[in-house]
């Protein structure tokens, strides 16, 4: 674990320096006075024992970090995820600090976003029988993620499992970030399986009710992007371009039934707002390890691949230490054309749905 080194900034390779240069050029070319760009990643799985591309991965976000710094973002984003939570506890806190250093590194606003490992769940669920004392609490969390970009994501309130939700204005714009936390849910001192971040989303009430009241807020005075782990209920399965089964949103089963009910109450509240206002210009997520885009609702839905290399769909394509190990993108929001391009690192991997870009 010493061998990896966060807190320095990373040196890039000719060729992966060439790279960057290339994509400072394309995001440049396409660009007016009014776009932002947001640096992107997600489902890193971070972890710096178990195999060499969960290790390596950090590499990935030094990069982004390298690129934002010395190229230029508004913004940079995780998409929850950060690490793997396999591991005792004490080792997924310390790989949390790698990763938010890391990010640090970028030195431009960021933010973390919740995903359903990032809480070593799967670790207390599946190899300690559901000891909640290998769960990275909800105030815990706190001190590990969120507390460091708290200066840049308006987190509301009324917030009672401190989740990681809000909204960012970007500076000298008209785009409005808003971020959405799919595992809004307590602690529980003696969980089962079923009450596990691990295994299911949910919204609390108090995120749908900020959701709602923001939009209102916001009318169609500002172009929004939003950014959430998971994907919603509500999202015909057939109208994803790469069909995935199994989807946590759409679970059947009863214990997950009101997280389901949760996910799609958000979707009515965003494609409510949509029909009137038109203002949506897109929703990113990650969690299933695959680039992949739907259109439901008026709304633009992607998910981004994996940021690890050797999981998620097409992973036999990638491989550590070549560039194709990298997905991560610079998302190019253009308000005064409704647009967004996606930007995937030159020479960097995407599925086959990944999603170029659109206009609303």
């Amino acid at each position: 674990m010493t061998d990896v080194v966060s807190t320095s900034e990373l040196s890039p390779s000719p060729v992966e320096l060439t790279d960057l240069q290339k994509l400072s050029e394309e995001v440049n070319a396409s660009a007016d006075e009014q776009s932002v760009s947001i640096a992107y990643i997600t489902d890193t799985h971070f972890d710096s024992y178990k195999t060499p591309a969960s290790a390596h991965v950090l590499h990935s976000m030094q990069l982004m970090s390298y690129y934002s710094s010395h190229f230029g973002v508004d913004l940079m984003v995780h998409g929850g995820d950060v690490n793997d939570g396999a591991k005792p506890k004490s080792i997924s806190e310390a790989d949390i600090k790698r990763c938010i250093d890391a990010m640090k590194m970028g030195h431009r606003p960021f933010i973390v976003l919740q995903g359903n490992h990032d809480d070593n769940s799967g670790y207390a669920r599946d190899e300690t029988a559901n000891n909640a004392n290998q769960i990275i609490t909800n105030s815990e969390a706190l001190f590990l993620r969120r507390n460091y970009f708290a200066k840049w994501l308006q987190v509301p309130g009324n917030n009672p499992n401190n989740a990681v939700f809000g909204r960012y204005d970007v500076p000298n714009s008209n785009v409005t970030v808003l971020v959405l936390d799919g595992f809004d849910m307590p602690d529980n001192s003696t969980p089962d399986r079923y009450e596990m971040r691990h295994g299911h989303t949910e919204y609390s009430v108090a995120q749908q009710n900020w959701l709602k009241s923001t939009l209102t807020t916001l009318g169609a005075s500002r172009k929004v992007v939003i950014f959430d782990h998971i994907a919603l209920n509500g999202i015909p399965t057939s109208a994803w371009e790469y069909e995935i089964s199994g989807l946590f949103e759409n679970f059947t089963y009863k214990h997950y039934l009101s997280g389901v009910a949760s996910s799609r109450s958000m979707y009515d509240i965003l494609t409510s707002h949509q029909s009137q206002f038109h203002n949506i210009l897109g929703f990113f997520a990650g969690h299933t390890h695959a680039d992949n885009n739907a259109y439901s609702g008026g709304i633009q839905f992607v998910t981004a691949a994996c940021g690890l290399a050797d999981r998620g769909h097409n992973r036999e394509l990638r491989s550590i230490h070549d560039l194709s190990e990298n997905a991560w993108e610079i998302i190019q929001i253009n308000p005064t054309r409704n647009q967004i391009i996606q930007y995937r690192m030159p020479n960097g991997f995407t599925d086959n749905a990944f999603k170029k870009s659109w206009t609303m």
